[in-house]
């Protein structure tokens, strides 16, 4: 018989979206609140909070919504070895073009899993083409809560059709963090030899005055290395890595998990 100790745990992302829902629920005071669903809470605490489009928060909840309408899978790691030997393994970006198993999931961590002394959290991963990403990503969003769409987006430089990747993740106390890597910086981020290296290839978010510390651009770094592993993984098992559900006998405890999402869960292992 299975014992509680035979029960993996994981630490899922959690998203903004739904701490943003909560809180309205729980502070508005407005009568039948607890009915309203997440559209109409989003609807009505952006028409009450108009500047609240122009906050890297929204960003994140229109990635957040992406990850919705592209399935919402989730990716969890067969152990905590298979991370470590991910991280700790020859990484490289293909020649031909980069692809991950979906343009939109969020990776689990293993509860208090650590690489060199930094606990990883679940995080959200997007990729889209970067000068595009505004209505390519955002703008479905703005549709879904009844936003006028916005006119444009001025993006740093970048090669035609380069796209980029985002790393989402919800800090112990900084709550959220994002980092916007472009494709045509993956070779030389993986190459980097420091933190130092790193910060100057992707630099501090720009939405938000918080320069980071080493502890949260270690995160964003461990985090990149393990999209591009994944990345790799899948390309060379042609997908092989991936196996739909848990690969446990006993199903894994969930860390942050909301019973109102049915995500798509699949385990990838070398």
């Amino acid at each position: 018989m299975a014992t509680k100790h035979d029960q993996a745990k994981y630490t899922l992302y959690p998203r903004i979206t739904d701490f943003v829902v909560d809180e309205f629920k729980l502070h508005s005071g407005q009568k039948g609140v607890r009915n309203m669903t997440t559209k109409e809470v989003l609807t009505k605490t952006f028409q009450e909070l108009p500047g609240f489009v122009d906050t890297m928060d929204f960003k994140i909840m229109c990635e957040e919504y992406y990850w919705r309408r592209e399935g919402a899978h989730i990716l969890l790691p067969e152990s905590s070895a298979t991370l470590n030997t991910l991280l700790k393994g020859d990484l490289s970006i293909p020649n031909d073009r980069f692809s991950l198993p979906f343009d939109s999931f969020s990776v689990a961590a293993p509860k208090r899993f650590a690489f060199e002394g930094v606990e990883l959290p679940g995080f959200l991963v997007t990729m889209m083409p970067y000068a595009k990403a505004l209505h390519y990503n955002f703008a479905p969003f703005y549709d879904y809560v009844g936003l006028p769409r916005p006119l444009g987006v001025i993006t740093d430089d970048a090669s035609e059709n380069a796209r980029c990747i985002t790393i989402v993740y919800r800090d112990i106390d900084r709550a959220y963090v994002r980092a916007v890597i472009v494709e045509d910086n993956f070779p030389a981020i993986l190459e980097s030899q420091s933190l130092d290296e790193f910060r100057e290839i992707v630099g501090d978010p720009t939405e938000n005055s918080l320069e980071l510390n080493d502890r949260e651009l270690s995160i964003q770094w461990l985090a990149f290395k393990i999209v591009v592993a994944i990345g790799a993984l899948d390309k060379s098992t042609d997908g092989q890595c991936l196996t739909p559900g848990f690969k446990s006998k006993v199903a894994p405890q969930l860390i942050n998990r909301r019973p109102e999402l049915t995500p798509q869960y699949s385990t990838f292992s070398l």
